[in-house]
């Protein structure tokens, strides 16, 4: 293999250009040097008055392994040709003027243990493809004007010893998924996240080692103040009495009494005391409320058919957001309603007894938002050909769950967010539809990933 060590720049010469190498292989012409494309494993060039681009040539030495391009002149963004250099262990940028986002195809050259790009003028967030590198010991970014959050996936990065992110504009709270990591927090020659914008409360494994931050934007947690109305039950019975097979529709109002929008998924949670009962749905979500708002929920729950004595089951609602722990500001902490609903046995027969929905239902999938299954539940009042089908916003058709025959009563399926390939599906809104005869309903559900 040819090394190549601190070579002269050329000015006037072109870049990219196909050529001969030394060794008489094919070549690329980079700086005014024809470098081997096969043989090349490593390219310093530090400290040669390097100006202009990077070429996206670069690109081309594809069995790099060394690639010190660091104190130049260096101007303009990182080529995504970058990407392509997937042996690449050492890749130092820093100390330039380079500029732009920073390619999202860095993520590919997970054999990196060292990764310098501080000392730019980097403009971008951190990408969730950083957390691609698993192997990477020492990661600096620091000196640039890098925005935006720092990704929860560093927290992948198990190998680290070496992480600077100082003296950027990042915001927003530093991800607990940083504790993961196995580096000397204490030390400034192996940690530094200072002159940032980031937020508290930090974790707690830098909360003392965060150094001065620029907090003037950061929210100051809401109080919020949710409430839920007495519930309305309704007995879908013959005889007005919650009886074993026979299902209540319970509805009430869950009300965003803040001055504030909630943007993060706000919701109910709705538990009963009973294994005799079965809810229908233990969650219900919301993508965002609007301040000052309410919004109509009703929910269900069946008693169980093998109940053979009166009894009372008690049923409990609180207001909670979806996974806030992951935005602790948008965490509610609301009083919990609690009401009781008799079930009442009138006749105990030794046969048993088949109990058939009154009407055509579509419920809502629970949970949702799902990743990756969810449960679609449906009613039948009699026999007939079903189909229920997902589609996307788009209208194209993702999978066909059923289209057979069934018999009437209550039904279920699950899916787990593929099509009809058996292949996963990407995040997003899609529609779930039954039909069954002259009845068709569609829903909306929400797959997160």
């Amino acid at each position: 293999m040819i090394r190549y060590i601190s070579l002269l720049l050329f000015i006037g010469l072109s870049f990219g250009q196909e050529c001969t190498a030394a060794d008489g292989t094919d070549g690329v012409e980079l700086w005014g040097t024809c470098y081997s494309i096969d043989n090349t494993t490593e390219l310093y060039l530090f400290s040669n008055q390097l100006t202009g681009a990077i070429p996206a040539e670069i690109g081309n030495l594809i069995n790099l392994s060394n690639l010190y391009l660091n104190n130049n002149q260096l101007t303009g963004a990182i080529p995504p040709e970058i990407g392509n250099l997937t042996n690449l262990t050492h890749l130092y940028l820093n100390y330039n003027q380079l500029t732009g986002s920073i390619p999202l195809e860095i993520g590919n050259l997970t054999n990196l243990t060292n990764l310098y790009l501080n000392n730019n003028q980097f403009t971008s967030s951190i990408s969730s493809e950083i957390g691609n590198l698993t192997n990477l010991t020492h990661l600096f970014l620091s000196s640039n004007q890098l925005i935006g959050s720092i990704p929860p996936e560093i927290g992948n990065l198990t190998n680290l010893n070496g992480l600077y992110l100082g003296w950027n504009q990042l915001t927003g709270e530093i991800p607990e998924s940083i504790c993961d990591l196995n580096i000397n927090w204490n030390n400034s020659n192996t940690f530094n996240i200072s002159n940032n914008q980031l937020c508290p409360p930090y974790p707690s494994c830098i909360e003392d080692y965060v150094g001065e931050q620029d907090t003037t934007n950061c929210n100051e947690l809401v109080e919020w103040n949710f409430s839920i109305s007495e519930p309305l039950i309704e007995v879908a019975g013959v005889d007005g009495q919650w009886n074993p097979g026979d299902t209540i529709s319970i509805a009430m109002d869950f009300c965003n009494n803040t001055d504030v929008a909630h943007n993060y998924y706000p919701g109910i949670t709705i538990e009963s005391d009973s294994s005799l009962t079965s809810l229908h749905s233990g969650h219900i979500w919301f993508y965002a409320m609007f301040a000052d708002t309410c919004h109509a929920i009703s929910w269900g729950a069946i008693a169980n058919t093998s109940i053979i004595s009166d009894t009372v089951v008690t049923f409990s609602a609180y207001p909670e957001a979806l996974n806030c722990q992951n935005q602790p500001e948008y965490c509610i902490d609301g009083d919990t309603l609690t009401f009781e609903v008799p079930i009442i046995v009138q006749v105990v027969s030794t046969e048993p007894e088949y109990f058939i929905p009154e009407a055509f239902a579509l419920h809502q999938n629970y949970p949702n938002p799902f990743n990756p299954i969810t449960s679609l539940r449906y009613d039948l009042p009699e026999d007939g050909l079903v189909n229920i089908t997902i589609y996307d916003m788009m209208g194209r058709l993702v999978k066909t769950l059923v289209n057979t025959s069934q018999t009437a009563g209550y039904k279920s399926i699950q899916w787990n967010a593929t099509n009809d390939r058996n292949e996963p599906v990407s995040a997003g809104l899609y529609l779930f539809t039954i039909q069954s005869g002259e009845f068709r309903q569609s829903k909306k559900m929400v797959l997160l990933k």
